[in-house]
């Protein structure tokens, strides 16, 4: 499944309440407002939810979730994986942590 796809099925679902938060939590992330969660911005993010990772788990994620860019995830992206289960399963199912 290609989640840039799944992204644009799952944005029609939410409320515009969900989208707001959602777009929020986007650009507290996006520290240097490029439009991209890059890997420092997800290392800061990963610490904020108490998880230490690896520099390698954490490339690996953002390569899953945004191919085109490798280093980097877009706005559509996060919101597929910012579903907390999915979010929580991709962070926690490696034996890469710190």
């Amino acid at each position: 499944m290609n989640p840039t796809n799944a992204a644009s099925k799952k944005i029609r679902q939410l409320s515009e309440d969900e989208k707001i938060h959602i777009k929020e939590a986007f650009d507290l992330l996006d520290t240097d407002k490029d439009g991209f969660i890059d890997y420092y911005e997800m290392k800061a993010a990963t610490r904020a939810l108490g998880l230490e990772a690896k520099k390698a788990q954490i490339l690996s994620i953002m390569r899953t979730y945004d191919p085109p860019h490798g280093n980097k995830i877009g706005y559509e992206d996060f919101y597929y994986i910012i579903d907390e289960a999915e979010f929580m399963e991709i962070m926690t199912k490696s034996e890469n942590w710190a």
